[in-house]
């Protein structure tokens, strides 16, 4: 990896270990809401098999909700690695991919936000009513 110039290399050391143990906590904390929300909506699952529950449809929000919020927080980690990332490598190449990469976890933050929102605010409203 290039270093830079103006910087100890001790600091710029530092640095990577920090870059890259911001992309596996970010990693791990999807990993972790993939792993939880699956065991949750499998429980739930078994715990409505046979029937048609009203309840279900909550209960699976409550699930969407879960593995949302764990995404949007490993995002934010890997947004901090890719920032430390563009500092390690100060050219105009890395500054676009860095420009890439950070609006395109942001816009899925954003609409992944603005999605657990809707989720949290309906959630009584929306579930459906067996007629």
């Amino acid at each position: 990896m290039e270093s830079m110039t103006h910087c100890p290399n001790w600091v710029v050391q530092v640095l990577e270990y920090l870059q890259t143990a911001s992309d596996l906590v970010g990693m791990a904390i999807i990993s972790l809401g993939f792993i939880f929300a699956s065991f949750r909506w499998i429980k739930l699952e078994f715990r409505s098999m046979g029937q048609f529950n009203s309840n279900r449809w909550s209960h699976m929000k409550q699930v969407r909700m879960l593995v949302g919020h764990y995404i949007l927080m490993g995002l934010e980690f890997m947004i901090v690695s890719d920032i430390i990332h563009s500092f390690l490598k100060p050219n105009l190449e890395s500054l676009y991919e860095l420009a890439g990469i950070v609006v395109i976890r942001t816009g899925i933050g954003f609409f992944l936000g603005k999605e657990l929102e809707s989720l949290e605010s309906n959630t009584e409203s929306t579930v459906p009513k067996v007629t």
